[in-house]
């Protein structure tokens, strides 16, 4: 958010983890911005009541299995499930 939201992802991402290379970061991103659309396609699906929330968030941690992998307790896969409701009613 604010003015640091105007530079790209790319730029702001290296900043944050120089010691990573730029196709690694490169795919982090890429990776990042599959599990938004996945959340937001299932966000759309608990709207439409084809999924209860516990099940999209579920079917998030199975097609995104890194969430998991992050040993936050799935905190970042709530978050995400989240933004993808936000997403999905805009």
């Amino acid at each position: 958010m604010g003015p640091e939201r105007a530079r790209p992802a790319e730029d702001r991402l290296a900043d944050r983890m120089p010691a990573y290379e730029a196709s690694m970061r490169s795919e982090a991103l890429v990776e990042a911005r599959r599990a938004v659309q996945v959340a937001e396609l299932l966000a759309g699906e608990y709207v439409a009541k084809q999924r209860t929330q516990s099940a999209a968030e579920a079917e998030l941690r199975r097609r995104v299995p890194w969430l998991d992998a992050l040993g936050d307790g799935g905190a970042l896969a709530k978050q995400l499930g989240n933004f993808g409701f936000y997403l999905a009613i805009k």
